[in-house]
């Protein structure tokens, strides 16, 4: 697990700003991380999810 640092502007169908590592994160899970996409807000609603 790592942290990372990320500015959430989002314009013309894209983020505006680059995802930046900050440091790693032994001592976090994947499971520790909540979801904050609501599927009213989902800006990824249109395009076709991958499994």
């Amino acid at each position: 697990m790592a942290e990372i640092q990320v500015d959430t502007a989002y314009e013309h169908h894209r983020w505006r700003h680059r995802v930046r590592y900050a440091r790693p994160r032994p001592d976090l899970s994947v499971y520790d991380v909540p979801l904050i996409l609501d599927e009213a807000e989902d800006r990824f609603a249109g395009y076709a999810r991958s499994a």
